[in-house]
């Protein structure tokens, strides 16, 4: 019952990192569409993993399901890291591709 308990404490700590890493994302530059849609993906794969850690601790594997909510909590975050970049990256590409248009469209005139 201890080891559901400390599995319970841990998940909650891996939301919580998530959501501020989230809310972080949100309240950067151009980043509140990317908080949303990360959002949404977090509220699918959480309850995935969360189960899956669950069922990993109902089995008896205790250090199996501590190791797991690790590399899911460093999965998550790379995700989110990724994710951010790819959007800044993409964004700026688009401001680029703005630019260039808006100087070929005035050098035509």
């Amino acid at each position: 019952m201890t080891e559901y308990l400390s599995l319970c404490v841990q998940l909650q700590f891996t939301l919580m990192m998530l959501n501020t890493l989230i809310l972080a994302i949100e309240h950067r530059a151009g980043g509140h569409d990317l908080a949303v849609k990360v959002n949404d993906q977090m509220i699918l794969a959480y309850p995935l993993s969360t189960s899956l850690n669950i069922g990993i601790l109902v089995a008896g594997f205790v250090s199996t399901s501590r190791a797991c909510l690790a590399v899911t909590l460093f999965c998550y975050i790379a995700f989110l890291i990724l994710s951010y970049r790819w959007h800044q990256e993409k964004q700026e590409a688009d401001a680029e591709a703005a630019k260039k248009s808006e100087s070929s469209a005035s050098a035509a005139k």
